[in-house]
């Protein structure tokens, strides 16, 4: 059985007039064919993974600044200052979430 490099897929819904829709399937090959296309495939993508782990590596790297300007926060315990909201802890994760009144 053999394919063909695309197809139109017609379907009804029923409230709605038929739709027909064009599909595109990949070429049909050899195993053998496949294969070799597949490992091309894969050395590009552990190529990109090596160079998104050496990027992510240099972020880890890039210097850092000291806050020397005193913060003031305000939330449900009260004021607090940014080494309180570090809490005696080496990281302080802080998510932000815009909302726009309206």
């Amino acid at each position: 059985m053999s394919f063909v490099g695309s197809a139109v897929i017609s379907y009804r819904d029923q409230n709605q007039p038929q739709r027909r829709s064009a599909v595109s399937f990949p070429e049909v090959v050899s195993r053998q064919e496949w294969l070799v296309a597949r490992k091309a495939l894969l050395a590009r993508e552990k190529q990109l993974t090596r160079q998104r782990d050496a990027l992510n590596a240099d972020r880890r790297r890039l210097p850092m600044v000291r806050i020397d300007k005193e913060y003031l926060f305000e939330g449900a315990g009260g004021t607090a200052s940014l080494p309180d909201l570090f809490d005696g802890r080496r990281q302080l994760v802080v998510q932000h979430f815009p909302c726009h009144g309206g």
